[in-house]
């Protein structure tokens, strides 16, 4: 996974599927933090897109994690200022979107 970091918190479980907003955002440095949860385990895949659904990085690509609340890091640096969309895809076939704005 390309230097991105997965940190896992069990401090209770997710009743449903879910992701936050990337943080920072704004965001002007090499790295945004997901909070997300998830209901059960499953595989992960995590994209970074353009406005215009052009695939810019996909830091996770099925990547196992427990069911939780846990967090992902993803490395951002290599983007150039603009307005991106963080989706997050599950193998229990959620699709979950968040905007990212990079301002540098």
């Amino acid at each position: 996974n390309c230097g991105n970091q997965l940190i896992f918190q069990s401090g209770g479980m997710a009743r449903r599927n879910n992701m936050m907003a990337p943080f920072p955002n704004p965001n002007s440095g090499p790295v945004a933090t997901l909070y997300l949860g998830l209901s059960s385990d499953q595989l992960v895949t995590v994209v970074v897109c353009d406005p215009f659904g052009n695939v810019r990085l996909r830091p996770f690509d099925n990547v196992p994690m427990r069911g939780g609340i846990g967090e992902l890091q993803l490395r951002i640096d290599e983007l150039p200022q603009g307005e991106y969309f963080v989706q997050l895809r599950t193998s229990g076939g959620d699709v979950l979107t968040q905007k990212l704005l990079i301002a540098r």
